[in-house]
């Protein structure tokens, strides 16, 4: 019910929400504040003007303010079903899904053959974890709306795989501007492996709703994997100007100039990335590398330790703290670590042999002993893959010669060998290099240029 209006005061209330309702309407919804005031000054338990208002409000950000208003107004028209849907909508703005689901089931005892809302129901039931009852609502949706596209688009959340393909799909069918399935569907294909089929439909999404950060996200790091550096960082600057406060993008921006040799601009977004999640495992433990790749030693194990405070299981922190550490009992402790939480951590048990060779004591049987564990660990799994060796004994062809090296790099090593290379009889000796070098340099194109074969791996 309605409160009565004070005599003389009718006229003046229908002409401030009459005001207020032309300012909403052109998209004016901080102006229209004050003139929804005015109105409920006049008429404080007017429904319509308390649902208004709380509509407005709701436009503007201030998702909690709307709920209250709403309340109100439901409270006064309780068999309202707009009412109570759009209460539902405010709360789980504003963060509060139990109330939000409680909202929709009034909804829907007013009007049980509200697709559209049961679908809208199954979503809040979904962000609570209720996939069970989520996956009812949203098959009674279907059934009086077998063509209500959301539905679909929900109940691939909860589908497996393949069935999941085959929602989407039939969600695109009926709308097929339906940006979020197109990324879904995108992010199926990214992870099936099928990379130009995933970067098309993330093109797709963003064409629909250029607002759709995580698909600049998601198209920089097929950029990133298809070794496109400056199109994963464009496509990552892309991602945090739309959303500044999500850490997450500044995380990949910063990974993608690390990995572009720009160390500095990296640390740059991680310390954003922090400033928003001072306990970002990822960007703790991506900064700290970048501090030791710049030779700041000490920062980056404090950033490695925190990272590990955060994620005290992680192998991969570990190997890296490794890395950072400078005094040998300590480094051979972290790589162990490392090698502990994940026994088939190649690098890491790597990095363990190497650093043993330097420790003071160690005698030269144990040192073989931890040779043959990782020899028995992970080459030994490889041997019957081993092929025989089928190519023609002809002594005058040129003998293939085999470099494996981390250092094809600005090293003493690299240097120290590139002469042998370039100065051999190339009729005589033909040389096939196998970098594994993250970030090649002048060093590295020259070792190319003076090889018959160069291969990352």
């Amino acid at each position: 019910m309605r409160d009565p209006i004070a005599a003389g005061d009718g006229a003046r209330f229908i002409e401030a929400l009459r005001r207020a309702l032309l300012l909403h309407q052109s998209g004016r919804s901080a102006l229209a504040d004050p003139a929804y005031r005015s109105a409920l000054a006049l008429g404080p338990a007017h429904a319509d003007a308390l649902h208004l208002y709380g509509l407005a409000s709701l436009e503007a950000g201030a998702a909690e303010a709307a709920s209250r208003l709403i309340r109100r107004a439901t409270l006064l028209q309780p068999l309202s079903a707009d009412y109570h849907a759009n209460l539902a909508h405010a709360l789980s703005l504003a963060g509060q899904r139990q109330g939000a689901v409680a909202a929709f089931l009034r909804t829907l005892a007013i009007e049980p053959e509200r697709a559209d809302r049961r679908c809208a129901l199954a979503a809040a039931l979904l962000v609570l974890g209720e996939r069970a009852r989520a996956g009812l609502e949203l098959r009674l949706a279907l059934a009086l709306d077998p063509q209500l596209a959301l539905a679909q688009f929900h109940l691939a959340e909860i589908a497996d795989a393949a069935g999941a393909g085959v929602l989407l799909a039939r969600s695109l069918a009926v709308t097929a501007d339906f940006a979020a399935a197109h990324y879904n569907l995108a992010n199926r294909s990214a992870g099936l492996g099928r990379s130009a089929a995933a970067a098309a439909g993330y093109r797709r999404a963003l064409a629909l709703d250029p607002r759709l950060m995580q698909a600049f996200n998601n198209l920089g790091q097929g950029c990133k994997a298809a070794g496109d550096l400056a199109g994963a960082i464009r496509l990552y600057w892309r991602a945090v100007s739309l959303a500044p406060p999500d850490a997450s993008g500044w995380l990949n921006l910063g990974s993608g100039l690390q990995a572009d040799s720009r160390l500095e601009g990296g640390r740059s977004a991680y310390r954003r990335a922090l400033a928003l999640a001072p306990h970002f495992a990822e960007a703790l433990s991506n900064a700290g590398i970048a501090s030791q790749e710049l030779g700041r030693l000490d920062a980056a194990s404090v950033l490695l330790r925190r990272a590990l405070a955060v994620r005290a299981a992680d192998p991969v922190v570990w190997n890296n703290l490794g890395n950072a550490l400078t005094e040998i009992g300590s480094v051979v402790a972290a790589y162990r670590r490392a090698v502990e939480l994940d026994p088939n951590y190649r690098e890491a048990h790597s990095n363990l042999l190497f650093a043993l060779n330097y420790l003071p004591g160690i005698d030269c049987e144990a040192l073989f002993g931890e040779y043959r564990q990782w020899a028995d660990r992970h080459a030994r799994p490889a041997y019957a893959r081993i092929r025989p060796h089928d190519n023609a004994r002809a002594p005058e062809r040129p003998l293939r010669i085999g470099y494996l090296s981390a250092d094809f790099r600005s090293n003493p090593i690299a240097y120290n060998l590139i002469g042998l290379v370039e100065r051999r009889n190339r009729a005589l000796y033909q040389a096939y290099c196998y970098a594994q070098v993250p970030r090649p340099d002048a060093m590295t194109e020259r070792w190319r240029a003076a090889a018959d074969g160069f291969r990352f791996g």
